[in-house]
């Protein structure tokens, strides 16, 4: 009888710690989505206000003809850039310590991603006399299945990081298949190296070597996102370092070989339309901010739009029916009916299963553009967006041929002492530079810069002015003339 009833009070017990392993299950789950939420809202309420405060400031700055009234316009989108910057990258670290990511696995060709890092840097590192080489072992699968956009951005990182500090020498990419299934990744570097006493924090958030503190780059989240980046993949990221002879971030993951990857590319259920609308395109504006109404009616006003607006996907539907819009521009969080309900609905309908939509939100994560594609958009712009990109984007969806008008130049003060006589580097990388500048990131930018630092010292010494102001709009005038000028003049050559 003892033993029965020890049995019993054991089962008991067993049963009550298996409900607690289960709730706590729940409740852990019930975090992860509450973060994913609360991360989701705190980008769009952030980035709602900052979109029209930078669409109004570009407005301003296109129609005022003071050259101080201009200046200062310019501090107040520079700025505000830099904020959404930043806003950006403590919300991609908050997204990753919430373990709200996820991975996709598809077949990765490991031969072009390493000619993609090998064409991104080979050019600039050999202008600072560094040489970039990339090794691999030759029993490696080519194909691979792990998520190959995380991978690229992990080794991008790293061996932008490493370029960053390393005045000459050489950097190492080498992938060693270390068993039947694992590869290990390394980037090895003879730069200034880490000391002893730091090694044990360079990945913690917002910590930085001395000797990258003095080199006054970063802020201290590139190593430790890129870390998380590499946890999500299976691996751990890991360093070797001495002071003032270099270090190496290596990493092993498990890559199943795979078969070749299709063609095919996921972009939208609905197709882009082949014929041209005639005369003036019809587009209906949906969000339910005013604001954000107003911004795209004054932005869209000189261009050969004819707009109306809505406030949620319900009062949309409506006027679909009754006007027929050529293009719908839409915002994905609305009452009554949101963003992705109202494209299904669209999609559903035979008579506006192939009507264009692009939408335009402030909820600017990655799975909010796949799953608003999914859901049948056609384009998908996050929000802050600039006037240049949009019009590109309803060009291209409503098959139209229009010359966007360049931006006036705006008189650079902050680099008025600097001789303009200088010598640039190629087009190609300027062009490269050119997309950098889109990103809108100062340390990306900066990093770009770096790999120019001491070939081209005087464009490099007036970029980086501008930067270190925040004013990416005067650059982004500036390197577009000069690109027109110098394109021209390698056209006449040839």
């Amino acid at each position: 009888m003892p033993e029965n009833h020890s049995l019993v009070a054991l089962q008991q017990r067993l049963q009550e710690t298996e409900t607690l392993l289960h709730q706590a299950q729940i409740d852990k789950k019930n975090a992860i989505q509450n973060g994913t939420q609360f991360l989701a809202h705190l980008s769009h309420e952030i980035r709602t206000p900052l979109n029209i405060i930078l669409g109004f400031t570009d407005l301003l700055t296109a129609e005022l003809q003071s050259p101080q009234q201009k200046e200062r316009l310019e501090s107040i989108s520079s700025n505000s850039r830099h904020l959404l910057n930043l806003i950006n990258k403590v919300l991609q670290f908050a997204k990753l310590d919430n373990h709200t990511n996820t991975i996709d696995i598809t077949a990765l060709d490991l031969q072009h991603l390493l000619a993609e890092i090998e064409s991104m840097f080979h050019e600039s590192l050999a202008e600072k006399n560094i040489s970039l080489t990339i090794t691999q072992d030759p029993k490696l699968f080519r194909y691979v299945l792990t998520d190959g956009d995380r991978l690229k951005e992990v080794l991008v990182n790293l061996v932008g990081n490493a370029a960053k500090f390393t005045k000459a020498g050489t950097i190492e990419v080498r992938l060693k298949q270390v068993a039947d299934d694992q590869i290990t990744f390394s980037v090895k570097d003879t730069g200034c190296g880490i000391s002893a006493a730091e090694l044990p924090t360079i990945f913690a958030p917002f910590i930085q070597a001395s000797n990258q503190i003095k080199e006054g780059q970063g802020t201290g989240l590139g190593l430790a996102i890129a870390r998380k980046h590499v946890h999500l993949l299976g691996g751990d990221l890991e360093v070797i370092s001495e002071e003032k002879k270099g270090t190496t971030f290596s990493f092993t993951l498990t890559c199943k070989e795979a078969t070749p990857p299709g063609d095919e590319q996921e972009t939208s259920n609905a197709s882009v339309p082949t014929t041209p609308p005639k005369g003036t395109s019809q587009i209906l504006v949906v969000d339910d901010h005013q604001a954000n109404r107003e911004l795209l009616y004054q932005m869209l006003a000189p261009y050969p739009f004819k707009l109306q607006e809505a406030s949620n996907g319900a009062e949309a539907l409506d006027m679909i029916k009754k006007s027929a819009p050529d293009l719908v521009i839409l915002d994905l969080a609305m009452p009554i009916l949101d963003g992705e309900a109202t494209i299904r609905q669209l999609r559903a309908e035979e008579s506006t299963r192939e009507l264009p939509v692009l939408v335009l939100s402030a909820m600017a994560f990655e799975e909010n553009r796949t799953s608003a594609l999914r859901a049948g958009a056609n384009g998908f712009m996050p929000k802050p967006f600039k006037k240049e990109h949009l019009l590109k984007e309803l060009f291209r969806m409503l098959n139209l041929t229009y010359e966007i008008p360049a931006a006036e130049p705006i008189p650079p003060k902050s680099v008025s002492g600097i001789k303009q006589a200088m010598v640039f580097p190629s087009v190609a990388w300027l062009r490269s530079l050119e997309e950098t500048l889109q990103e809108l990131d100062p340390l990306s930018i900066e990093a770009k810069l770096q790999e120019i630092e001491h070939s081209h010292p005087a464009f490099f010494e007036k970029s980086s002015r501008w930067i270190k102001n925040f004013a990416f709009s005067e650059l982004e005038t500036w390197l577009q003339a000069e690109l027109s000028v110098l394109s021209i003049g390698n056209t006449t050559e040839n």
